[in-house]
């Protein structure tokens, strides 16, 4: 049985990073090296060139976005997942 919480596809990963960037007024190198990944990953899939993320490194993105947001005393947007019912969108869900 689920419990509602689904993670987001990376349409909407990379959408609430850039929400997220813009929030905490960082850029991407500074998100990337706060979270301990490669210092162009976050600017590579904001600009789709790298079009999916693994998930220990989208964690690692969320977890700095986090500490960086206690940091700055900002709150910060919500991250939006579609609900998905037998593979299908419900709702008004959309990617």
């Amino acid at each position: 049985m689920e419990d509602g919480t689904r993670i987001p596809n990376p349409a909407e990963f990379r959408e609430w990073v850039i929400q997220t960037m813009a929030a905490l007024q960082i850029s991407p190198h500074y998100w990337s090296t706060a979270a301990g990944i490669g210092p162009n990953a976050i600017s590579k899939f904001i600009s789709n060139e790298q079009r999916d993320l693994r998930m220990g490194t989208a964690s690692a993105v969320y977890s700095a976005a986090f500490r960086l947001a206690a940091e700055k005393d900002t709150v910060l947007p919500p991250l939006k997942a579609r609900q998905v019912f037998d593979g299908e969108p419900v709702g008004d869900a959309h990617v």
